[in-house]
């Protein structure tokens, strides 16, 4: 295993301003001491971060893509289900039954439609 040794500087000025100096002083020391990749911590973090950071925001963009399309298949279902109650629909308002009363029903069947898609989708994850 191959160890790279390194040396840590706390600076209150600019570190970018310090490389010169720890260069001059490694060179001091030995020439034959290559001094590379001298890096802020910020930079450090920066780069040790990236990755999880780009993970994140593919899974958040994968799950806005999944909400968006659960989104549109519900609109979907219900839709199709209103067009397919249409006669009784017109029946009902026929007979004096309030177009309040026949929007709650479809809510409260989209409603259904909505628990039991979570329900299912908690229990599947959570196997």
């Amino acid at each position: 295993m191959v160890t790279w040794p390194t040396i840590t500087i706390r600076a209150s000025t600019n570190p970018s301003n310090l490389v010169g100096g720890v260069r001059a002083a490694v060179a001091g020391l030995d020439r034959a001491i290559p001094v590379y990749s001298t890096d802020t911590l910020d930079d450090v973090v920066s780069k040790a971060a990236a990755e999880p950071r780009f993970q994140t925001l593919l899974f958040t963009g994968f799950a806005g893509i999944a909400l968006l399309l659960a989104a549109v298949g519900l609109y979907g279902l219900l839709s199709y289900m209103v067009g397919q109650r249409a006669a009784e629909i017109g029946l009902r308002m026929a007979l004096g039954c309030a177009a309040r009363g026949r929007a709650a029903d479809d809510l409260v069947r989209g409603v259904m439609l909505v628990v039991a898609g979570i329900a299912i989708g908690l229990l599947v994850s959570a196997c």
